[in-house]
């Protein structure tokens, strides 16, 4: 490019149209850098990215479901899971994308400003190159590309790698066009500072861009000190425009002075931060259209678009390490450079007004009034400005204990430590910040890294928790308070957790986060009101979390609120469609206990999933649950050795639940075996109860009296049971004597009913039943069992009186019209008999009413159609097994026959009747010794207990 006289009056005049073109578009990318820098040093306290989701995980044995099978309740208890999701944060370190961003504009800034100084005049080349020289030695090039020490002739070879291109091109041996020179050095700059990483890492991206920041925040103070003459001369250009006299003046001075008061009184947050903004768009400002007060760098340039070219890499190499502290919340090095720009503000503007107050006067009088007259003649006192901003500045620098002389050390010290933590050496990274806490005791960031690493170690964890505290005592630092809570509440120390917390939330204010942990924090203390408090605060910060939601239905639901926890829960579905693992727990958790009727879909992989019944669940209990739900229950059998074996906890609930599935399909003596199987005293009452239902009514009562006597938890259930056995055995005093009549209930004169009819003791339910039946009790089973024992009498005028008693008592009872049928069937009236057959299906609506049509129609109207629905619906019921057994070997399928009872006799080794079918089945394949085997079993009573 050749030489232009330019016009010093402004940037743009002097440029050709294609060079303003660049000029505009390299502005703008020098803003967004400047607003990338302040932008993040303002949200510097945001760490919402940096925030990750924990789950406090607890377990507690619940009652999922109360089952009540022959009048009685069963209680079916789990081990359940929840979770409270907290947040915390991992060390704060350098996202490789800032870093490699950074860097790369430090590459381009480099590559600019050497490339400027290849159109300089003067000594102005030889500083710049003696700046490349410091900068590679301070970014250990040479440690990285040979691993010696940096102060070696290595470190001066690759600053020739650059330098001697550079000198070459100024020197004009070789010559190429500026924009070929800018992307050689470019180039030659990123394969110094850069190649190295492909054998050592980001982590020498991470140092060629931090420590030469020493350098970086000199030039900073250079940009800083333009910022004040900048906006004076902002002014003068607008004074000498509007011809405004002396009103213009002393306007301007009241603005001047209205900013200075505003940085001065200002909360010292507050006024670094616009300190920090209004310095740097003056800088900016400054550069691109005020040229005036910077002769001497205009003279400087051979070219007015080399001038552009170092102005930019100057801004582009301040602005890149800002944006990366900024970027990353590190305090020391952009609070830095914000306090300078504090006092060089407050100083250089009161200055600059006092400069243009004893200039205008003279000028205007004279008629000079020119903004470029006045730039010309006034460099001496433009000189003390400079001189006043910078005496200034050393002033507070002492003042405020950060003299210039142990920055660097300070710098160095923190970025060493973040080097070795992007290295993933944590052991050098501690040692690095224990360095650097000496210079810097109260930075948050080093503070909270060194936390975070002690806090690994339990036996410094409460060391750990203090320096959490210590980060949060000069600002707000939302990593530290939640880190140094959840430590508190690993030492067993929530009120200290609550304490920070509360005091986190009073001085800086509240957010979802700190809300929900600081209900979490209360309810591991135990305070539930003051927990349900703030996680409603938690929601009302943030109704799209889910999380929160979920936190107050578990606790609604622990503390007996299952109607508030149930809404809660629905609208925590309402919000969200995508859930997290600890929310899916939480959601899991309150299906089992009923509070939800169903699950969005892809909740199945949870812990409490399994007792669910997941088809996709493979864990060993959620394939034993799935087995019982699809009432394979020999091979849900099977999983109950394993279980003794591997998990002796949980067998009981496994046993139970077992248990409490074979009760309910009418297995009555399996049931009992599987509940004795358990081993606790409550599976052992529960046995006794199912030895009763099978008709073992000695041997429950054997049990029961046992189990009262030995356990006075179970005393009132136990003695009362045992009562009632004595009742239908007919010895009513004794029953009287443990458990009066007078107190019974409903259901215990229906337990009765059952036991009077094992031992067809018909005098005793009359005695009993009357009084009951006669105050109003509309139950059909008494009126059923007294008309089956008058038949079994062959009393059918009393059987029909009592089934028509009952029949005008409970019109509706399947149970009174099937018995109804039978009694119709046996006098030999067929007709009467299927048409009051027929009249009960209308009235089934339970399942038990169900099994019993079905197994009065396979009796009394025998097809294969009901066969199969008996089968179909009831697999498990003995009577459909023998009648399909039989079936088969009608049809010389005899070890197909054989086969199904083994089958059916491996999970109802008790039922007769199936034994019964197994003989004709031995003996049709004559396998003789099975036949005898057969005919020899079942007790399904155990002789003694």
């Amino acid at each position: 490019m050749t030489e232009r006289n330019w016009d010093w009056r402004g940037f743009w005049v002097g440029l050709p149209t294609a060079e303003q073109r660049i000029l505009r578009l390299s502005l703008l990318a020098v803003l967004v850098v400047v607003g990338w820098g302040i932008g993040g040093w303002l949200l510097r306290h945001d760490f919402g990215e940096a925030l990750i989701p924990f789950a406090f995980q607890e377990e507690r044995i619940e009652a999922v479901q109360t089952v009540e099978i022959q009048h009685r309740r069963y209680l079916l208890e789990v081990p359940i899971r929840w979770a409270y999701e907290v947040s915390a944060a991992d060390l704060l370190i350098p996202p490789r994308w800032a870093v490699a961003g950074a860097w790369a504009l430090m590459v381009i800034g480099w590559g600019a400003l050497l490339t400027a100084a290849t159109r300089m005049q003067g000594f102005w080349p030889y500083l710049v190159y003696f700046a490349w020289v410091s900068w590679v030695f301070l970014s250990r090039a040479a440690e990285f590309w040979a691993g010696v020490n940096p102060l070696y002739i290595v470190s001066l070879g690759l600053s020739m790698g650059v330098l001697l291109p550079a000198y070459l091109v100024q020197s004009g041996v070789w010559r190429l066009p500026l924009r070929f020179t800018g992307l050689l050095l470019t180039a030659l700059v990123g394969f110094v500072l850069g190649l190295p990483s492909l054998w050592k890492g980001s982590a020498v991206l991470h140092d060629s861009l931090t420590y030469p920041g020493i350098l970086s925040l000199a030039a900073s103070l250079f940009v800083t000190l333009q910022a004040a003459i900048a906006w004076g001369g902002m002014g003068v250009y607008a004074l000498s425009r509007a011809r405004s006299g002396i009103a213009g003046y002393v306007l301007w001075s009241g603005v001047m002075g209205g900013v200075v008061g505003l940085l001065v009184f200002l909360p010292m947050d507050a006024a670094v931060t616009l300190a920090l903004g209004l310095a740097l768009v003056g800088g900016v400002l400054g550069f691109s259209g005020l040229q005036p007060f910077y002769p001497l760098w205009g003279e400087a340039f051979r070219q007015p678009a080399a001038f552009f070219w170092g102005w930019a890499g100057l801004l582009l190499l301040t602005g890149a390490p800002l944006g990366y502290h900024g970027l990353v919340h590190q305090d020391l090095y952009t609070y830095r450079i914000a306090s300078l720009a504090w006092g060089v503000l407050v100083l250089g503007m009161g200055l600059m007004a006092v400069y243009v107050g004893v200039n205008f006067w003279p000028l205007w009088k004279a008629r000079r009034m020119q903004y470029w007259d006045l730039a010309k003649s006034t460099r001496i006192p433009l000189a003390l400005v400079y001189f006043g901003q910078i005496a200034g500045a050393a002033f507070f620098e002492a003042r405020a204990d950060w003299p210039t002389s142990r920055f660097p050390a300070r710098l160095y010290a923190i970025l060493k430590a973040e080097s070795a933590l992007a290295a993933g050496d944590l052991d050098a990274a501690r040692a690095a910040y224990q360095e650097a806490a000496v210079f810097l005791p109260y930075e948050p960031k080093l503070n909270y890294n060194l936390a975070r690493i002690q806090s690994q170690d339990p036996g410094t964890a409460e060391a750990a928790s203090e320096r959490y505290e210590r980060a949060l005592l000069s600002k707000p630092f939302l990593p530290a308070a939640l880190q140094a809570s959840l430590v508190w509440l690993a030492l067993d120390r929530p009120v200290r957790a609550i304490q920070l917390l509360q005091s986190y939330y009073r001085r800086f204010g509240g957010g979802a986060v700190l809300c929900n942990q600081l209900a979490f924090a209360f309810y591991k203390g135990g305070q539930l009101d003051s927990a349900a408090y703030y996680w409603k605060e938690a929601i009302a910060a943030d109704p799209t979390e889910p999380a929160y939601y979920l936190h107050l239905a578990v606790l609604y639901a622990q503390n007996g609120r299952p109607t508030w926890a149930a809404k809660v829960a629905q609208t925590a579905l309402q919000k969200a469609s995508t859930f997290s693992a600890a929310s899916q727990e939480n959601l899991v958790y309150l299906r089992l206990l009923g509070l939800l009727d169903t699950l969005p879909e892809g909740i199945v992989s949870r812990w409490n999933s399994q007792w669910l019944g997941s088809v996709s669940d493979t864990t060993p209990v959620g394939r034993f649950v799935a087995a019982v739900r699809s009432q394979q229950l020999a091979a849900a059998e099977g999983f109950l050795p394993y279980f003794r074996e591997q998990d002796a906890e949980l067998l009981p609930y496994l046993s139970r639940y077992l248990a409490v599935t074979l009760l309910r399909e009418g297995l009555a003596r399996k049931a009992a075996e599987v509940f004795f199987s358990a081993g606790t005293p409550l599976d052992s009452l529960y046995g006794g109860y199912a030895l009763a239902d099978a008709g073992c009514l000695e041997a429950a009562y054997k049990l029961l009296s046992r189990l009262w006597v030995s356990y006075p938890a179970l005393e009132e259930e136990g003695r009362r049971e045992a009562a009632l056995l004595l009742a239908g055995s007919g010895l009513l005093s004794e029953a009287s004597f443990l458990y009066p009549t007078a107190e019974w209930k409903d259901a215990d004169y229906l337990r009765f009913t059952q036991y009077g009819y094992h031992q067809k003791n018909l005098q005793a339910l009359v005695l009993v039943l009357r009084p009951w039946v006669d105050r109003g009790a509309a139950y059909d089973e008494p009126y059923e069992v007294v008309a089956r024992l008058f038949l079994l009498q062959r009393d059918t005028a009393g059987a029909e009186e009592n089934l028509q008693a009952g029949l005008n008592r409970v019109p509706n009872s399947v149970r009174l019209r099937l018995a109804y049928a039978e009694l119709d069937f046996l006098r030999g009236n067929s007709a009467a008999g299927r048409a009051k057959l027929d009249s009960a299906a209308l009235y089934v609506r339970e399942r038990s009413d169900s099994l019993l049509w079905l197994r009065a129609r396979l009796r009394w109207q025998p097809t294969e159609e009901g066969l199969l629905a008996l089968r179909q619906q009831f697999p498990l019921d003995p009577t459909g097994q023998v009648a399909w057994a039989r079936k088969l070997l009608q049809e010389g399928q005899a070890q197909a026959a054989y086969d199904f009872l083994s089958s059916a006799l491996d999970v109802n080794p008790c039922d007769s009747g199936l034994w019964q079918a197994y003989a004709e089945a031995a003996q049709a394949l004559s396998l003789l010794e099975e036949v005898q085997f057969a005919r020899t079993k079942p007790d399904p009573c155990p002789p003694a207990l």
